[in-house]
């Protein structure tokens, strides 16, 4: 079956891909590429207070949430791409600073990109000539 959405969470302050969320990935993009979805959208998030470092020179300075999650964004992107998602398939948005509180995640999940397959298609079923079904699939 496919999944419509998968998840990849985040050290603070990073952008970097753990180990952990590569099956993820691979899982997502194979999904991606067995189903010929219309899209992939990669929606990223930072957590609140992520940004807020202190810094004394250009090294250390603080980053915009935003930016952080387009980071985050961009790795996931790459990663679904090299694993042979079209890179014209992919769509990237950059929430920022998640809603608090998002349903039933704890603060921490907050630094998460979301990603999202769109089958691109619905489907409806109507009864027709002496009660058979007929399907017809949109894209």
């Amino acid at each position: 079956p496919l999944h419509e959405s998968y998840f990849v969470f985040f050290m603070p302050e990073s952008a970097e891909i753990v180990p952990a969320a590569r099956p993820i990935l691979d899982q997502a993009a194979a999904d991606a590429a067995r189903s010929g979805v219309a899209g992939v959208t990669v929606r990223a998030y930072a957590a609140k207070g992520e940004g807020a470092g202190e810094g004394e020179d250009a090294a250390d300075a603080p980053r915009n949430p935003a930016a952080i999650a387009a980071e985050r964004a961009t790795a996931v992107a790459e990663i679904l791409v090299a694993n042979g998602v079209a890179a014209d398939e992919v769509q990237i948005q950059v929430v920022g600073i998640a809603p608090q509180p998002a349903p039933a995640l704890t603060p921490e999940m907050d630094r998460r990109v979301e990603i999202l397959l769109d089958p691109g298609y619905r489907s409806y079923s109507v009864l027709q000539d002496g009660g058979r079904p007929w399907v017809a699939t949109l894209r």
